[in-house]
């Protein structure tokens, strides 16, 4: 996934990112407007509960799975064809 998303093109990047998180039930994509960074966050509240090797695996399967799956959007909005921020995420998420 491109680590920093170019001046031009963040606005194009922020919607695409808030039409993605709208979705996602584990995790969201981050943009920082100030710099261009690009991340993926995601949390796991234990409380007083210890992390266990299945759930830190599932967590972070589902987060690479997340990142992969979304980083054609990304892509595609910023060196493809004039695409909206909503013809990039339908065209994945129509993909399967």
């Amino acid at each position: 996934m491109p680590q920093v998303i170019p001046e031009q093109r963040r606005t194009a990047v922020a919607e695409l990112i808030a039409r993605i998180n709208y979705g996602l039930v584990i995790g969201g994509f981050a943009l920082s407007l100030s710099d261009g960074s690009l991340h993926f966050r995601v949390t796991l509240p234990l409380a007083d509960a210890e992390l266990t090797q299945e759930q830190f695996d599932r967590l972070i399967g589902a987060s690479l799975w997340t990142v992969q799956r979304y980083h054609k959007a990304v892509c595609r909005l910023l060196y493809g064809d004039d695409l909206s921020p909503a013809e990039a995420v339908a065209e994945v998420e129509m993909a399967g």
